[in-house]
């Protein structure tokens, strides 16, 4: 007969897989002969069944965030909750190793961070209904205004940074077929159990949809009118800015594009140092990191009239600022001249970075100023008015879309286009201010334009063959 441990109550308590093995080999003569094999393995088999069972409603039974983190707190070694799950399931795993395994896409190598509630949101921006764009431009043409280079070798894998919303085939296959483009390959990145997940606010303004189908298309687009050759992408899906960066550079990609941020405030002081730590690594593994500056003029949607934007903020991130750009003429864009929170683009000074050395010639901030004193924001500009907005292809219609976020994508498809492991880019570009169009008009509320670098701009936005020629060869 089975040794007494091994009774139906027993098994199924949740704690007793782990020692199955050790009872069986500490009393061989129960197991000694061939029925005894037979009946060990069944108990075995018993035991797990009944566990996976217990697991799974254990997991369905628990909070969403404690679910999502459940293989964070598996590979950490540590119960999460106080619950003992996670420390169970991992004792499963070792147990039963060689009989089965559970496979997760994608997988980080080192623990994640516990979920933040930072309320990050996507800097895309739509006209107000009815209101139709003055100038809008397609993806190749405006590569073509900002003196695109041509038949590059490209290479380069793009990452791109998403915390909600999604994308379907069908919207991408419509856009770049519209312009006689390839469809770029894209694969889909769960980093913390977040998922592409499109079609679930169909029809209201915030609708983060916009956003992906505006980061695919334009970073797809921007890449093939550099080389003649289709993107490789990838979406990495997450609840936070810093670990979806870590995973993309973890899993070797060259550039990556941030489309959401939020005030520094927002974020405090911790939060906003785990995010430059991770671009640090980022860049330093051979990932240059772009981000969008916001779209709420100087106080980027906070209380006061001048605040800045992370992750654009952080010193290893090129923070990417928005223009109004037509055929004639390029300004700084704010479609709400004289305030301070209105719809334009984000720039000023940093109140948790220092001044970067690399920033030659930047302006200081305001003598007396009561905001932020240090790292200037943004670095570089493009056209983000969705006056003169991008043409893109979202829940299978045509629409303009704007906002500081088309320009972090723009920068990476090109910049995907100069090959791989560039790495920190930003001082070089700040040593060859040529390779960029002086934006010299207009404000973003607190802060104005001027000759040079300028916290509504930048260095300026691009010109496609110089910057190229600053990072390859015969371009």
């Amino acid at each position: 007969m089975p040794h007494p441990s091994l009774t139906a109550d027993a098994i199924s308590h949740p704690g007793t897989l782990p020692r199955l093995s050790q009872t069986i080999s500490a009393h061989p003569p129960h197991f000694a002969t061939p029925g005894g094999l037979l009946l060990a393995r069944v108990v075995l088999w018993s035991a797990a069944i009944r566990i996976c069972v217990f697991l799974i409603a254990s997991r369905f039974s628990s909070h969403a965030l404690y679910a999502s983190h459940l293989s964070t707190a598996n590979r950490a070694g540590s119960p999460a909750n106080g619950s003992g799950a996670p420390a169970l399931s991992c004792a499963i795993m070792a147990t039963l190793k060689g009989s089965f395994s559970i496979a997760k896409e994608n997988p980080m190598s080192t623990p994640l961070k516990q979920t933040r509630k930072i309320k990050n949101k996507p800097y895309f921006k739509l006209l107000k209904p009815g209101v139709a764009p003055t100038a809008p431009w397609s993806v190749p043409d405006l590569c073509v205004a900002y003196n695109w280079p041509a038949n590059l070798a490209g290479g380069g894998v793009i990452a791109i940074v998403e915390l909600g919303g999604g994308w379907v085939l069908s919207d991408m296959t419509e856009f770049f077929q519209s312009l006689g483009q390839p469809a770029p390959s894209i694969t889909d990145v769960s980093v913390d159990g977040t998922e592409n997940s499109p079609n679930q606010s169909v029809g209201s303004s915030d609708d983060p949809d916009y956003e992906v189908a505006l980061d695919i298309q334009v970073s797809g687009a921007a890449y093939y009118a550099a080389t003649g050759k289709a993107a490789t992408i990838r979406m990495y899906w997450s609840q936070n800015i810093d670990t979806a960066v870590a995973k993309a550079a973890e899993d070797g990609c060259d550039v990556c594009s941030i489309s959401w941020g939020a005030d520094e405030a927002v974020w405090g002081t911790s939060a906003v140092e785990e995010m430059e730590s991770a671009a640090t690594s980022a860049t330093s593994a051979g990932m240059a990191v772009f981000a969008a500056s916001g779209d709420n003029d100087s106080s980027d949607g906070g209380s006061t009239p001048a605040n800045v934007d992370a992750p654009a903020s952080c010193p290893h991130v090129v923070g990417c600022g928005g223009t109004s750009k037509t055929a004639a003429s390029e300004t700084v864009w704010n479609d709400n001249p004289g305030e301070t929170d209105g719809e334009g683009t984000g720039g000023g000074y940093s109140t948790m970075f220092p001044v970067q050395s690399f920033q030659i010639g930047a302006p200081p901030a305001p003598a007396g100023t009561n905001y932020g004193t240090g790292r200037m924001v943004p670095d570089v500009a493009a056209d983000g008015d969705p006056n003169t907005g991008y043409e893109i292809y979202v829940h299978g219609a045509m629409t303009v879309v704007g906002g500081t976020s088309a320009d972090a994508p723009l920068y990476a498809g090109l910049f995907a286009s100069f090959g791989t492991k560039l790495g920190f880019v930003t001082p070089k570009l700040w040593q060859n201010q040529a390779a960029f169009n002086d934006i010299t008009q207009g404000s973003n509320g607190f802060y104005s334009a001027a000759p040079g670098p300028d916290p509504c701009s930048g260095i300026g936005s691009p010109i496609g063959t110089k910057i190229a020629a600053l990072f390859t060869s015969g371009s």
